[in-house]
């Protein structure tokens, strides 16, 4: 190879470098001009041949040539810009190659020490103080099932090229390496507003890159994550998004001083943010695959049960600050409470896995006595005879800004210890406990697809023998399950749309039925509305949460009890039973073309299923009951349940389905006309009219909002439907594919030659070995294994 390429002198070719530079990143790129220059100032001299080479080389790469410049200066020690340089260390960061081979790691870093001697001095302390080796540990695991991950798809890729496999094994391919990419550790920090969040994330981080104000700032979800510069991300409730500049990050994650010190809740409802995306090279935890969600203080946030739920989707794992001044108010228990429940399974009723409590602030405690205290009170709470969290290690004891100011300044403190033991407490959970399912899970995956890829090939290289042949009655019966396949497609797009027409229409007759209730079932409840507040204000505001948890405790009970349990569920668990039918006869039908040509039809039919999503174990007795909705109306309840009754001034239902106007309710309260009440009037009769105004004013401000409610629930329940219907059809269409390509197969085999057939035997050969070899390892993988 190596004199082929003199010869050729493939170097100098501009093109051919192109291409074979194509998939490489920017970090790739860099790394190979360092290592040029390196070489050519090996002698201490720069022949102006090589000089010349290495500008057309990273000219080719899109590479500024002034970098060129600092790895030659290098040796002179005469670095100028350091503005660039701190983007060329930042692309070096070892980090970016942690996916290639170790020796790549270890000559970015040579690269970095040389730039900037001073990068391997204790960079503000953070390396000594916070270790997250489990991270790395599972990272490489991760990199290992991207690899064979990987491995498969390019093998299905060349099999497919060589007409040996079905296309479609291609997009499953794609769907699960994308699903080991993309894996990551997301953490959210909970808590109410002036509780040291902003400090918390800057120490996990290892830098400042969170506002930290005396007032109450973050008034939008922020997505902390890695990414290889610094950029920012605003999603907006309407669907759009759009990067801004980054010195506007710290002013868009706060609200205004104003509104933080007069009105939060209404400065918050009018937000159009949804939420914040960071990315940055050096924020030390993200580097390791783990997302940070930091969410707004929740105390005074008007849609607190629907950010919540934002919070917790496809979150591992939470941290709840709470503040050792003033521990476990009222809000703080009911937050805490609400977490609880959105994080359980259905079925569970036990403390939250993958909840984590924090006290902040405990170096401003003076007194052991008071430390006693707090901690027994956190103890007694969270640990007592309804337990909240799972023991110990979910709760720690802290000082976020001593231990932030210690990473900073490279000073060991008594807080830095704890906060280290803090951090080994969250990593070990997910990497020993979260990180270990989710990796059974993905090898089983990568492992399931290789299997699959080995059967199709194995099954192509029979068809060449000629083991499996084709007779003309063979094919006419293929073709006669691919058209009973299409009308069972067919089947259930008509009962799909009949079932949603049914289901729709009971809703609506139920919700009117409701509507024409529920105000007298409120004005019972009203009577039991209670205020401590000594200002009509206060009262108003009280009553005007009372009268949001009725309705919405209300809205829940029928949601719960009619809408799923009376409407939903029965017809769904026929169409599921629809779908078991249909999907076990196209089982059995590919078995007895199995039975009749020896393909293996079935089992590939089988193993493709659970990339669908779809579980069934056709074999067994039982028909399953796979109705597994989680982001449809399903979830939507499991979620929402018993949200009204947990107070703290939200619906729960009516947040869930979008609708947060607390703010708009204490708006639209004359509270001017309820002054004249206190002068010669009876106080019983004063707390009779501000009952009756708030029940006015608040079905006032609930009539304008069914039209939206009434289209949230119904889209809620299509989505349920439809999360079955389409898994159903993507298995359909599979069983159809296979069917199809057996057939292509026979009419392309008499029309090959002897030589051609021998070689994709050959291929095919080669390919199940390598696919055997990818599975061996696959199976020696220790977290996945364990």
């Amino acid at each position: 190879i190596f004199q082929g390429i003199q010869k050729q002198k493939t170097y100098a070719r501009k093109e051919i470098i192109e291409k074979f530079s194509g998939q490489l990143t920017a970090s790739e790129k860099l790394l190979i001009v360092g290592l040029c220059c390196e070489l050519a100032v090996a002698d201490e001299e720069i022949a102006e041949k090589e000089e010349r080479y290495i500008e057309i080389l990273a000219k080719t790469f899109d590479i500024d040539v002034q970098y060129c410049a600092f790895f030659y200066n290098e040796v002179n020690h005469t670095l100028e810009n350091q503005g660039e340089c701190s983007e060329m260390l930042a692309l070096l960061d070892p980090h970016h190659f942690q996916h290639l081979d170790p020796a790549f790691m270890r000559a970015a870093e040579i690269l970095r020490n040389k730039l900037n001697p001073k990068e391997t001095r204790n960079n503000s302390g953070t390396d000594l103080s916070v270790s997250y080796a489990k991270f790395n540990e599972f990272n490489q695991i991760r990199e290992q099932l991207t690899q064979a991950a990987s491995g498969v798809l390019d093998l299905i890729q060349q099999s497919i090229e060589q007409e040996l496999i079905p296309e479609i094994l291609r997009d499953e391919a794609m769907q699960v390496l994308d699903r080991v990419q993309s894996q990551v550790f997301r953490i959210a920090v909970v808590g109410e507003f002036s509780q040291g969040k902003s400090t918390l994330l800057n120490a996990l981080l290892g830098s400042e890159v969170q506002p930290v104000r005396a007032i109450p700032c973050s008034g939008v979800v922020t997505v902390l994550k890695y990414g290889e510069r610094c950029r920012v991300i605003c999603r907006y409730k309407n669907g759009q998004e759009k990067e801004v500049p980054i010195e506007d990050y710290k002013e868009l994650a706060s609200i205004s001083q104003e509104a933080a010190l007069l009105n939060i809740s209404e400065e918050l409802s009018k937000s159009d943010l949804e939420e914040i995306v960071f990315e940055h090279p050096n924020l030390e935890l993200c580097r390791q695959q783990v997302e940070i969600v930091d969410s707004p203080g929740l105390n005074e946030h008007p849609d607190r049960t629907a950010i919540t739920h934002q919070l917790l989707k496809n979150t591992d794992a939470v941290i709840f600050l709470a503040n050792a001044l003033r521990p476990f108010t009222q809000g703080e228990m009911e937050l805490l409470y609400l977490l609880k429940q959105q994080m359980q399974d259905e079925e569970s009723q036990g403390p939250s896995e993958s909840l984590f409590v924090v006290v902040n602030f405990m170096d401003l405690l003076r007194r052991d006595e008071d430390i006693k205290h707090v901690k027994q009170r956190a103890n007694n709470f969270l640990m007592g005879s309804q337990p909240i969290i799972m023991g110990e290690q979910r709760l720690h004891f802290i000082s976020a800004q001593a231990a932030l100011d210690a990473i900073l300044e490279g000073k060991e403190n008594e807080y830095l210890h704890r906060f280290r033991h803090f951090t080994q407490s969250v990593q070990s959970f997910l990497v020993e406990e979260r990180g270990a399912l989710v990796a059974r899970k993905l090898n089983n995956a990568v492992s399931r697809l290789a299997k699959e890829a080995q059967i199709a090939l194995k099954q192509s290289i029979k068809i060449i023998d000629g083991e499996i042949s084709l007779s003309e009655s063979g094919k006419i019966q293929i073709i006669e399950q691919m058209g009973a396949a299409s009308g069972r497609e067919v089947k259930l797009r008509l009962l799909r749309d009949d079932l949603i027409d049914t289901v729709i229409g009971n809703f609506i007759e139920a919700w009117k039925v409701w509507l024409d209730g529920v105000e007298d079932r409120i004005a019972d409840k009203s009577f039991n509305w209670t205020s401590d507040a000594d200002n009509k204000e206060g009262i108003l505001k009280d009553f005007a949460n009372q009268f949001l948890q009725d309705l919405s405790q209300d809205l829940d009970i029928w949601l719960e009890k009619t809408v799923k349990d009376q409407i939903l569920m029965p017809k769904l668990k026929e169409f599921d039973k629809e779908i078991f039918d249909s999907l076990n006869s196209i089982y059995e039908n590919l078995k007895s073309i199995d039975l009749i040509s020896r393909s293996s039809l079935s089992q590939q039919f089988s193993l493709s299923l659970s990339h669908f999503g779809v579980d069934i174990q056709f074999n067994s007795s039982l028909q399953p009951d796979s109705i597994k909705d989680g982001d449809g109306f399903l979830g939507l309840l499991k979620r929402m349940g018993g949200g009204g009754l947990l107070g703290g001034g939200v619906a729960g239902g009516l947040a869930f389905l979008g609708i947060g106007f607390l703010p708009i309710i204490l708006a639209s309260l004359a509270t001017g006309a309820v002054v004249s009440f206190f002068f010669g009037s009876d106080p019983g009769e004063i707390i009779v009219r501000m009952k009756q105004e708030v029940y006015d004013k608040g079905f006032e401000k609930f009539g304008e909002s069914l039209e939206q409610i009434e289209e949230n629930i119904a889209k809620g329940l299509i989505k349920a439907i439809d999360s079955q219907y389409e898994n159903a059809i993507k298995s359909i269409q599979y069983s159809i594919s296979i069917l199809d390509e057996i057939l292509k197969k026979q009419d392309d085999l008499y029309q090959e030659t002897v030589d051609i057939k021998n070689k994709k035997k050959s291929f095919a050969s080669q390919g199940i070995l390598h696919l055997s070899v990818i599975e061996e390892r696959l199976n020696n993988f220790p977290i996945a294994n364990e």
